[in-house]
């Protein structure tokens, strides 16, 4: 449960931090005709997780295509089940930008954070940005195990979610990590085919080449990307 001071309305809670945004979305606001159209979608967006708030124990700080969501750690006795629910709810905001035609990625992490109603602050929201930014190579959720190993007793608490030995973006080492992914994984990977043979087709070839690499990892690391194929035509 968050401490908060009344003085200056700051509260202070051991937290889980995803920090996300859209994959590419320089690119995408580069190739837009329509920039008016591409912010009013990105506020829908913003007026999703809001209502999911209200759902959830999370608090929203969104800006531009991203954003933090903080989950306040529970008890010790509740971890397991809060961490399978958060993992539920990464994978359902990864749905919800993928219907608008988005991927997402970004990273997780644990640690004390410092926040009021504008400001966030903390070492673990510095780790999230730098994971996200500078280490993690594709359009998915990286959650390092060195993080959740930050949680006492945290052995087997997270199940059933898919762990690599991850490499890590400019060749910069590997790191053990939980992989978090849309729900249909069989549609998110054929999007990313289409996406690697359209861009390595007419270019951007450098954006191709994003694609491609995204796509080759995905499919010699986890055994359920293997079944997409190279589609006809400009779908």
């Amino acid at each position: 449960m968050a401490d908060i001071n009344q003085d200056n309305d700051l509260n202070m809670a051991e937290c889980l931090v995803v920090y996300f945004d859209i994959f590419g979305f320089s690119k995408i606001v580069e190739e837009s005709k329509n920039i008016a159209a591409l912010t009013k979608t990105l506020l829908q967006l913003w007026d999703w997780i809001r209502a999911f708030r209200n759902k959830r124990n999370v608090i929203p700080f969104l800006f531009s295509d991203g954003g933090f969501l903080l989950y306040p750690l529970p008890d010790q006795a509740n971890r397991g089940t809060f961490l399978t629910n958060v993992v539920q709810d990464i994978s359902l905001l990864q749905d919800t930008y993928f219907d608008k035609g988005y991927f997402l990625r970004g990273a997780v992490t644990i640690g004390r954070v410092a926040f009021s109603h504008s400001l966030v602050v903390g070492q673990a929201i510095v780790r999230a940005y730098s994971y996200e930014s500078n280490l993690c190579p594709g359009p998915f959720i990286m959650f390092p195990v060195g993080e959740i190993d930050k949680l006492s007793r945290s052995k087997g608490l997270i199940q059933d979610v898919e762990m690599c030995m991850l490499p890590l973006k400019s060749q910069k080492g590997v790191m053990q990590c939980h992989i978090i992914f849309p729900s249909d994984k069989a549609a998110y990977i054929q999007e990313i085919a289409d996406r690697a043979a359209r861009y390595t087709k007419k270019g951007p070839f450098e954006w191709g080449k994003l694609w491609y690499e995204s796509l080759l990892f995905l499919s010699e690391t986890f055994k359920e990307f293997k079944n997409w194929r190279i589609r006809n035509g400009d779908d």
